[in-house]
């Protein structure tokens, strides 16, 4: 079982040393989709186990700091996402103009 820890720890290591000597890009784009994958699936399991979260003593409902959180996540990868594909990519501003429809139906809930 040590032999097991010493393996993980050796890992965690080198994981470190890859990603302080070399030079990592994070993929925005990839991020926006996976925020957004991730906000469908809180907004479509959301209503399906909120009804039993009081049965386990957690009280989400009223947690305005988790909501506020989470949206200005995904304002700030969104936005940086939109800017970078206008930058590089596209120069349209119909996705811009769509995040910023969205995002005062969202903020206006």
């Amino acid at each position: 079982m040590a032999f097991f820890g010493a393996l993980y720890f050796a890992t965690l290591l080198q994981i470190y040393y890859l990603c302080i000597h070399m030079k990592l890009k994070l993929n925005w784009d990839g991020l926006g989709v996976l925020t957004s994958v991730l906000c469908a699936i809180h907004c479509g399991l959301l209503p399906v186990v909120l009804p039993s979260l009081p049965l386990f003593g957690v009280n989400i409902v009223h947690n305005t700091i988790f909501e506020w959180g989470m949206i200005a996540l995904a304002f700030s990868v969104g936005a940086y996402s939109l800017y970078h594909g206008y930058i590089r990519h596209h120069h349209s501003f119909f996705p811009i103009i769509l995040f910023g429809i969205g995002f005062i139906f969202l903020v206006a809930k």
